[in-house]
């Protein structure tokens, strides 16, 4: 029987955060499986793939294995991850978050490709969760136990490992190496095979070794769902595997005299250092950004007859629409990342009429209110931009760019989204649509040669956008 791995692991995001950890928690598992003996054919994506590239490469495994007899297909995703209704979304490199059917990794799909190849066991390990969070992979998922217990239904015998229960967080270990979740995986097999007799390990005892180290932790419950007999084995041990899981050990708990540990921190300090970029240079890379906003224009998009734009800067950034996300970004990461930011939430109790049974009658009571604000701490670096392309003429809708930029001593985090302003008056506009905040890091000192094709490219988003929401006024007009 032919023994099939799949490892994915999606680091790279076009519009959602990296996630450095997941990098580093494939390569483990890939050096794991690949030394393990057990598996034919591996299927290992790590870095920037997009939905399309990890179908077309398991499409090509089925096709080739899809006549023999297959024994396990045993299937590992770390990244971001979203789960909705009854399905459960995979996110790769490209995915679109308003498109997240088209452009993402759909664990119903992947089930079926596993399901033509007829495996005797379907194993899944899920490191996954959506994020926007340094070092946090939120769940928002009320449904991932029934999709995994639907998708279970599907085969004969299977083990899947989940990473949290809904409404949970899984979290990435504060060195960024690992996730705590695929760190606890590997540990087990470390922790089973320092027993030089020990042979093999069952996948039963990798789930029993996780539930334990989770056990006091209230933040984070991974959960398993199981049809089999619990006999069955993941790996066996070998020379090549236990020269790896050591090497694993040691990059984590490698210990080194006082003076070698005194050098590392001076390289550490200096490599700071040497990224740290004086405020004369924000100033230079804020300039920088302005100046090719201002090259942005309407003529070559034939809007410029109907449409004028605008910009402005440094406007009240406490009246940019949806600033909790940002905000919360601030809190989260305002010491980790030492940004010239600061943040705060304040719950705010407010009266408020709760009518009786639709009668005239009502109670009066008091609501919590959250109320989030922030501010950039630092005046060198234009702490917003608006772009605006307003109507010359009446009947037509309003649409905003706003770049919001956060400094640090070496890097600017630039956050963007757009805006569709509908008319209320003759005279007025009020927000009707924001898109979801997306954020791009540049390093001061190394990236000012990036900013004319970023500005570039995100206009012609824009612009596209509202060719969109043009295109969908003009036809509920007709």
């Amino acid at each position: 029987m032919k023994n099939i791995a799949i490892i994915i692991g999606i680091d790279k995001y076009e519009n959602n955060q990296d996630l450095l950890a997941c990098k580093n928690d494939a390569e483990d598992m890939h050096k794991i499986i690949s030394n393990s003996g057990k598996y034919d054919e591996e299927i290992y994506c790590i870095g920037k793939y997009s939905n399309n590239d990890i179908i077309k490469k398991i499409e090509k495994v089925k096709n080739k294995y899809e006549n023999e007899d297959v024994g396990e297909i045993f299937f590992y995703f770390t990244g971001h991850g979203f789960s909705q209704s009854d399905e459960l979304f995979y996110i790769t490199s490209n995915t679109e978050n308003d498109k997240i059917n088209t452009t993402s990794l759909k664990n119903s799909e992947i089930d079926a490709l596993v399901r033509k190849l007829k495996p005797n066991m379907y194993v899944k390990v899920i490191d996954a969760c959506q994020s926007g969070i340094s070092y946090i992979k939120e769940i928002e998922s009320e449904n991932i136990q029934k999709i995994m217990q639907e998708s279970q239904a599907s085969f004969n015998k299977c083990y899947f490992m989940f990473s949290s229960l809904k409404n949970q967080n899984s979290y990435i270990m504060p060195n960024n190496h690992n996730s705590y979740f695929t760190d606890a995986y590997i540990k087990s097999l470390i922790y089973f095979f320092k027993d030089k007799n020990r042979e093999k390990v069952k996948y039963s005892e990798i789930a029993n070794y996780i539930s334990d180290i989770f056990i006091k932790n209230d933040k984070q419950k991974p959960f398993f769902v199981t049809q089999t007999d619990l006999t069955d084995v993941f790996i066996s041990n070998n020379a090549q595997l236990t020269q790896v899981l050591d090497e694993i050990l040691n990059v984590e708990q490698k210990k080194v005299d006082k003076d070698l540990t005194v050098m590392n921190l001076d390289e550490i300090i200096n490599k700071k250092i040497l990224n740290c970029a004086k405020k004369e240079e924000a100033k230079l890379f804020s300039d920088k950004l302005i100046e090719s906003i201002d090259l942005c224009s309407l003529n070559k998009y034939n809007l410029d007859k109907y449409y004028e734009l605008n910009k402005y800067t440094n406007g009240e950034i406490n009246n940019i629409p949806h600033k909790k996300y940002i905000a919360n970004w601030i809190l989260d990461n305002r010491k980790s990342l030492g940004l010239f930011a600061k943040a705060k939430l304040e719950n705010e109790r407010k009266s408020k009429l709760y009518p009786i049974m639709n009668l005239s009658l009502s109670l009066s009571g008091e609501e919590k209110e959250s109320r989030y604000e922030f501010e950039v701490t630092e005046n060198a670096v234009c702490s917003n931009i608006k772009l605006e392309i307003k109507p010359k003429e009446l009947g037509l809708e309003k649409y905003e760019l706003i770049f919001v930029c956060i400094p640090s001593f070496s890097k600017i985090y630039i956050f963007k989204t757009f805006i569709n302003d509908i008319p209320i008056a003759w005279n007025g506009y009020e927000c009707d649509k924001v898109e979801e905040w997306t954020m791009d890091e540049f390093l001061i000192k190394n990236d000012l040669d990036k900013i004319d094709k970023y500005v570039e490219e995100t206009f012609n988003t824009f612009v596209e956008y509202c060719k969109e929401k043009i295109n969908i006024l003009l036809e509920g007009e007709n």
